[in-house]
């Protein structure tokens, strides 16, 4: 783990190059010809905003790559909604990373090809995944430290999910509508995947509502690992979230991929929030306790009845919905209308995945909860 304040090119270069000698990366194997770079390019958003993963991070990898021998890298994500040549290179562009194509050896993806890959985790036996994940010799993810709705926490495991490409990954929110079934498959996409090396942007993150509407946080690290259950585990700890707010910690931990006591993990560098985590950070509005679980059998049918009708949901901003559609397009229910030039998402048939909250260009989707239950 690297203190680092600001994206000033010599420090971010100084700090990733540490970090790849740290955890032991000083050669590629001679099999290695093709190394993907995966950052979190959730959607078009600028490097300010702290959606996804900074130009500067991915440029001081790809430094770190080439130093190493690689003479073919490839910069590649599927972003929220549609996966199609003309929507990678606009988020290309939104994002800052339109002249990282300039750079010898490096492309960036507009393959907008997949294949079906068997999975075999416990909770997802197969999916598809975006072609040059399949293609790569080896896999380097690049992710964003923020805080996220539905996993509490987006590093290095929730970044994998980003191989599944485009629309395809509302299916599986639509197959696993619960908050744990959905983080345990995670668990499995990142099991398969098994990135190489795992490096988190944490120079500037963000808290609240991540993990496209919370708030820019400068938590002033960078952080790596080849382990990225590990990672999250230390992560997690440092931003101030516990394992019960971390989901896909939490799965990893039962399944034994992961310790619960988070100074068992060995952690270098500087320690300062690993010693000192936060304390103060704005966590996600949807983070409420399951109190289904814990009620007697009697009375759960009635307590998740409450909670349904009073937890947190995305509601639509009429003033600043600008009727683009996105939101309908990355539903998985496909419930969301637009009527007058304005989305409406009907209150009985969401099931919380908050992907409508996610993908919003115009921040127009925000996640509000009923009176009764802030009482």
């Amino acid at each position: 783990m690297k203190k680092v304040e600001s994206y000033d090119r010599k420090e971010v270069d100084a700090a990733v190059e540490e970090l790849f000698g740290a955890c032991g990366l000083d050669a590629l194997q001679a099999d290695v010809k093709k190394v993907l770079i995966k950052p979190n390019l959730l959607m078009r958003s600028s490097p300010g905003e702290a959606v996804t993963t900074h130009p500067a991070v991915i440029k001081a990898v790809i430094k770190a790559v080439k130093k190493l021998g690689a003479t073919e890298i490839v910069v590649a994500d599927s972003p929220g909604g549609p996966y199609s040549r003309a929507a990678l290179r606009s988020v290309y562009n939104g994002c800052g990373y339109a002249d990282i194509d300039e750079i010898d050896s490096v492309t960036l993806n507009y393959d907008s090809g997949s294949g079906t890959a068997a999975v075999g985790g416990r909770k997802i036996k197969s999916a598809e995944i975006i072609r040059p994940a399949l293609d790569a010799d080896m896999i380097i993810s690049v992710g964003k430290l923020k805080t996220h709705m539905v996993s509490g926490l987006t590093a290095a495991v929730k970044n994998i999910f980003g191989v599944v490409p485009g629309l395809r990954k509302a299916e599986l929110h639509c197959r696993f509508p619960k908050k744990a079934e959905f983080n345990e498959m995670l668990v499995d996409l990142a099991k398969y995947v098994k990135p190489h090396f795992s490096i988190i942007d944490g120079i500037v993150g963000m808290e609240g509502n991540g993990p496209s509407g919370g708030t820019p946080r400068a938590f002033g690290i960078l952080a790596a690992s080849k382990n990225p259950f590990y990672l999250d585990r230390v992560l997690a700890h440092c931003i101030g979230l516990s394992v019960n707010e971390a989901l896909t910690v939490k799965s990893s931990i039962a399944e034994g991929l992961a310790p619960q006591d988070v100074f068992e993990i060995p952690v270098g560098g500087d320690l300062c929030l690993m010693e000192n985590p936060l304390s103060d950070l704005k966590k996600p509005r949807s983070n409420e306790p399951d109190f289904v679980q814990h009620a007697p059998r009697f009375l759960r049918k009635p307590v998740k009845a409450f909670t349904d009708a009073t937890s947190a949901r995305p509601v639509v901003d009429p003033i600043r919905c600008s009727g683009c559609e996105q939101c309908r397009a990355i539903c998985p229910q496909h419930i969301i209308e637009i009527a007058a030039g304005k989305a409406v998402i009907p209150r009985k048939k969401c099931i919380r995945c908050f992907c409508c909250h996610e993908i919003c260009p115009a921040r127009a989707i925000d996640v509000k909860t009923g009176s009764l239950w802030r009482l």
